[in-house]
């Protein structure tokens, strides 16, 4: 059911020792790992692991993240595709997690992860009243962690996977054309499955990396700084702009001190009522009272 994507960049093998630890121990099999790296893996720690479920490729190019994965993709054939980080961790339950969903149509699943002591779940229970052909505005100010993402191999190869050349940022932009595809939107499912253990970010701070963050942000506008859609109302535009995180309503955003281009919230605690009538179909799946919002609140 799936494949489970992993890109090795750093030389310690300790990192991928502890992911593919959390790996091997999910509580479903129908997995097939793709892992690639820039250099051979010795033969000593590939023995530790089911040859059966695990390929190992050694990248012919010396390219980024983002193209090892697309490379690593290529190599499996089943219809979903998750992606794990050395840098992270999965719970027992992550891709059991998706099972149950697969049948529906959606552009792609998450979960949420732990980092530290926090849980950052917050915004994310804000997508359940997103609407059509607007998950993309969304998305694009509410990162999600690449590891708890799946996606459906049919719809990461109409988007042409990630972009090659970015190698930070990279799972932004592809859920950002992900939640463009027509007649699909992206499914948050409320179960905490990932803890991220440490940051392994290379030449996070070189003039190239922020040059490409500052020229991504530029093709694709931040609803602090993008005009409002024309098909978009007034009122559901104020509050997908509060609800993303993109203004201070959300919670007290501030910028990095150590890579000022990276702007941190550091609290996921405003939740206004949803726009959208609670006559509509959509009210259906959503909270339906301010307060029943509020006290998901305080269960974070």
């Amino acid at each position: 059911m799936f494949d489970v994507i992993i890109p090795v960049t750093e030389n310690s093998l300790q990192p991928l020792e502890r992911c593919l630890g959390s790996l091997t121990s999910q509580s479903v099999s129908s997995w097939q790992c793709y892992i690639i790296s820039k250099k051979p893996i010795s033969s000593e720690f590939k023995s530790r692991y089911p040859s059966n479920k695990l390929t190992w490729i050694v990248s012919k190019t010396n390219d980024s993240k983002s193209e090892y994965r697309n490379q690593a993709v290529k190599n499996g054939t089943n219809p979903f595709l998750a992606f794990l980080d050395t840098e992270d961790t999965w719970h027992s339950n992550h891709l059991e997690s998706f099972i149950p969903h697969t049948k529906n149509t959606a552009s792609f699943f998450h979960t949420y992860f732990q980092e530290g002591e926090d849980y950052i779940k917050g915004r994310y229970l804000d997508s359940q009243h997103v609407l059509p052909n607007t998950a993309s505005l969304f998305y694009r100010d509410t990162p999600i962690r690449l590891s708890t993402l799946v996606v459906p191999r049919q719809h990461f190869e109409t988007v042409n996977g990630f972009t090659p050349q970015l190698d930070i940022l990279e799972q932004v932009e592809l859920t950002v054309r992900l939640a463009n595809l027509p007649n699909v939107q992206p499914q948050y499912i409320d179960k905490l499955t990932v803890t991220h253990i440490e940051a392994s970010i290379e030449n996070e701070d070189t003039f190239e990396t922020l040059t490409k963050i500052s020229d991504w942000g530029r093709i694709n506008a931040s609803l602090v700084t993008m005009t409002k859609p024309s098909h978009i109302t007034e009122v559901y535009w104020t509050w997908l702009r509060r609800m993303s995180g993109a203004s201070e309503l959300k919670g007290q955003e501030r910028f990095d001190e150590v890579t000022p281009a990276r702007r941190i919230t550091e609290a996921y605690a405003y939740f206004p009522t949803s726009p959208l009538s609670e006559t509509t179909d959509e009210w259906t799946h959503l909270m339906t009272t301010e307060d029943e919002e509020w006290a998901f609140l305080e269960d974070l």
